[in-house]
């Protein structure tokens, strides 16, 4: 009895919590698709010409640090964006008045090699995704959005992208009933 009473203030009821929700998702997942693919470029040069145009700086693993120098740096459109998680099987739950919603994004398999395994070669490539990711995100100005790089599981082999409504933004509301 408690049990079901405490599952009750932590769900939230999707109609009517997540109104604008839907609408900011399209719009990611929109922008995400439409990011132009980028010419390939050099591993050891993409960091200084990735800062200089958008002011981003690439999530390499060690700080960039053993950056294999003639890896070739890619992006192309995804092969899926999709919804994961909690929040599509609404299991989510209410903590702090936020709620997560996972975004996956699958790299095309034509930007792999055989050999990625070696060197870090697959997570330079992966954070260099993850930078035309945000870059493209950024440019679309998707309005009261906060974006920042963090580590799944604080292992810094794999960044992900978190983006957050900004303090005070109206576009995303979450309210329990």
């Amino acid at each position: 009895m408690q049990l079901d009473e405490l599952l009750k203030s932590l769900k939230p009821k999707y109609e009517v919590a997540f109104i604008d929700a839907d609408r900011v998702i399209k719009k990611l997942r929109e922008t995400i698709e439409s990011i132009p693919d980028r010419e390939s470029i050099v591993a050891s040069d993409a960091q200084k010409t990735f800062e200089a145009s958008s002011n981003i700086r690439i999530p390499l693993p060690n700080g960039g640090k053993g950056v294999t120098s003639k890896l070739l740096l890619k992006y192309s459109k995804p092969a899926h964006v999709s919804l994961v998680g909690s929040f599509v099987r609404k299991t989510a739950l209410l903590l702090d008045g936020k709620v997560t919603i996972d975004m996956a994004v699958t790299m095309p398999s034509h930007l792999y090699q055989a050999k990625d395994y070696r060197d870090y070669r697959y997570f330079q490539k992966r954070a260099y995704y993850l930078a035309c990711l945000t870059d493209g995100i950024q440019k679309a100005c998707i309005p009261d959005l906060a974006m920042s790089f963090a580590y799944q599981d604080d292992n810094q082999a794999q960044p992900i992208l978190v983006i957050e409504p900004v303090q005070g933004a109206v576009q995303i509301h979450i309210r329990k009933k």
